[in-house]
């Protein structure tokens, strides 16, 4: 391969139906060297914020930062390196409450904001540095450090400060981390990943299990859990440019844990789950929050139409999938906040890629799930416009 750059810098028109529309800008550079893959490193560098229309209208809901690197070719491709630093801001990030079967429509007797019963304000400012290490062939381990600073604010009256309120007959609160908090945290993931490809993978397998401690400062906030899961994704060709991809993630958290971590998983950018763009497609971000998360994504997809542009090569894509999961309360597993019945949700759509060059991938999706009306009233839809495949 001949060692070169690939430069990209454009404007973003992106967003989803949890943060509405996003405007913003990203100067990516990519070296590509000595035959490494998919690159010899990648560093890229974003911003923007997001408009929709709330409670009080048209409003700036969220407003975002980050730089982040991906260094591959270390130590003659045995380390690899991703150090981020990331900041954003939102007005309506949303809290519902605990359990699968957390409540969808406001309290009858709620006096705050018309439109915030289940928002809230939240800034966080993360710091992080995860390296990979090849053991080998397949086999990695990495090891990632992560600095948090996270400041939630309820609205009046809304369901995050009802449930910050409730002390339990055991005298521990409902929900821990209504307060700003620093958060450390070390987790360790071991890796098997077989895949042809981790841009847009055709075949293989791409396996992970995780670790993970954090502990909140000041010590009196009471703040400190332990994490762990898996995460098992195969891919496999099925008719010429068609492609099966299937995952299965679970992920489990024991201990005090913040209430927004609850609609995470264990990850270094801890993942929101199990709903949002990067679980399952249509139910909104934090719809649904636990201990106890597992999840699963089905998807074809192919890349079908090649052409070349201002000098640069493009392709064009479609998928269609299908995710579903749920969560749990407690380990008790008949928490009656976790609702009767099998209690699955799900969301289902229909998808476009596009591809620029060797190493950008840009994706477009519309997912229908019953739970999308939640976070958009009559709008049983998600819509999703991001980066990358979304595993």
């Amino acid at each position: 391969m001949t060692p070169r750059y690939e430069p990209a810098g454009f404007p973003i028109v992106a967003g989803n139906t949890d943060i509405g529309l996003y405007l913003g800008g990203v100067a990516r550079i990519t070296r590509f060297q000595g035959g490494r893959r998919p690159y010899f490193w990648s560093m890229d560098l974003s911003l923007g914020a997001s408009l929709k229309v709330g409670p009080r209208g048209l409003e700036f809901v969220q407003q975002s930062y980050e730089w982040q690197s991906d260094i591959i070719g270390l130590l003659d491709g045995w380390l690899r390196l991703n150090p981020a630093v990331f900041f954003f801001r939102t007005i309506n990030y949303g809290y519902w409450g605990i359990g699968n079967a957390s409540p969808s429509s406001p309290a009858a007797d709620y006096t705050g904001e018309p439109g915030r019963f289940f928002q809230f304000r939240l800034s966080e400012f993360w710091a992080y540095l995860a390296g990979r290490l090849t053991l080998h062939g397949p086999f990695s381990v990495s090891l990632s450090p992560v600095y948090r600073f996270v400041s939630p604010e309820p609205y009046a009256d809304s369901q995050l400060a009802r449930d910050a309120a409730v002390i339990e007959p055991s005298g521990a609160p409902r929900i821990y981390g209504v307060r700003p908090l620093h958060l450390v945290q070390l987790s360790a993931r071991f890796i098997y990943d077989t895949r042809d490809s981790e841009i847009m993978p055709t075949r293989g397998l791409a396996y992970g299990l995780w670790l993970q401690y954090t502990r909140g400062f000041p010590l009196d906030a009471d703040v400190a859990y332990m994490a762990t899961g898996v995460s098992l994704s195969h891919y496999v060709p099925i008719a010429g440019p068609f492609v099966l991809a299937a995952r299965l993630v679970v992920d489990l958290e024991f201990g005090r844990v913040p209430f927004y971590d609850l609609a995470r998983g264990a990850t270094p950018y801890m993942l929101n789950m199990p709903g949002g763009g990067g679980a399952i497609r249509g139910v909104p971000s934090a719809r649904y929050a636990g201990p106890f998360k597992i999840f699963g994504n089905i998807e074809i997809r192919a890349l079908l139409v090649s052409f070349r542009l201002l000098g640069q090569n493009f392709r064009l894509g479609l998928s269609a999938f299908f995710d579903a999961g749920r969560v749990w309360s407690d380990y008790t597993f008949n928490s009656p906040l976790d609702g009767a019945g099998p209690g699955l949700k799900f969301g289902t759509g229909l998808g476009a890629y596009l591809r620029w060059g060797q190493a950008t991938i840009f994706r477009a999706e519309i997912a229908y799930s019953p739970d999308a009306a939640s976070a958009n009233s009559g709008f049983p839809f998600g819509i999703y416009i991001t980066d990358g495949v979304m595993f």
